[in-house]
This record gives C-alpha cells, sequence and structure tokens, in this order.
C-alpha cells in the first residue's frame, strides 16, 4: 500500500515509528507544489494530512481534486475544533494522541477498509473516523 501523508515532520516520523515492519510505502512532500506533482505523476492509496500545518486545507483540496483515494486528517488539537475540521472535507479523522500500538491498528484498519473496497469495485467509500463521546452526544442533541 502507498500513503501519501503531508504534515510535520514530527508527525512524519511518528507514523513512520508506527508502522515500521508492516508492508506500507510512505512519500511525505515537503510543500504544497510537490504534493500536486506526486498526485499527479504516482498513485497512492491513502493520503493523510496532519490537520495542524498551515496548508492543511489546501493540500486537502488539492487531493481531492487530483484522485478519488481516502482522506484522512491528523488530528492533534485538543480540545478538536469540529466545526472548523469539518469544513476540510476528509473521508475520517486519526487521532495524534493514541497510543503508537493504537494509531498504527488503525491504520491497518484503513488498509483492510481500502483493499476490500479495491476487490469487491467500491470506490472511496471508507470511514475512519475518531469520534469522542462528548461529540457524538451533541450531534444528538442537534438532530
Amino acid at each position: 500500500m502507498r500513503v501519501m501523508f503531508f504534515g510535520s515532520k514530527i508527525i512524519v516520523q511518528k507514523l513512520a515509528a508506527s508502522l515500521r515492519g508492516r508492508e506500507i510505502e510512505w512519500v511525505s512532500p515537503a510543500e504544497v507544489p510537490e504534493l500536486i506533482a506526486s498526485l499527479q505523476h504516482e498513485s497512492f492509496d491513502l493520503a493523510i494530512v496532519d490537520s495542524q500545518i498551515e496548508k492543511a486545507r489546501l493540500a486537502c483540496q488539492h487531493i481531492n481534486e487530483s484522485c478519488t483515494i481516502p482522506l484522512v486528517l491528523m488530528v492533534r488539537e485538543r480540545p478538536v475544533n469540529w466545526e472548523m475540521l469539518d469544513s476540510f472535507d476528509v473521508d475520517g479523522y486519526l487521532p495524534d494522541w493514541v497510543r503508537e500500538e493504537e494509531l498504527a491498528a488503525r491504520l491497518q484498519a484503513v488498509v483492510r477498509r481500502q483493499a476490500s473496497a479495491k476487490q469487491f469495485g467500491e470506490t472511496n467509500n471508507l470511514s475512519l473516523t475518531f469520534v469522542p463521546q462528548s461529540r457524538v452526544k451533541a450531534k444528538r442533541l442537534n438532530n
């Protein structure tokens, strides 16, 4: 599986450590023009964008416009501003604050779902969502 990650070096290192020994190839462009070039010339199975970088929204926009791969937003801030993050138009969220084992398990779940979706001819229908109970309760109250 090929994964594009656009974010800070610290988070790239954390993700790389979490997935060491698994069959996942990482590509991590440093700037938006490099990200755009990678999307035009290479194929990826998943994109992860760090929500805390300055150009996160722009990166998500280019990924959504360029391809149909699942797009996951790496959430690092607490408390989470869900209203702002919902506007990024992503397929799911991945928390930064979980232990490496859980982070690896969540990413492996994405890999499995993506492989199943490809096998059965489905496209971009996977959802990796980490929603704290407080947000679930708030959504129920609002609906």
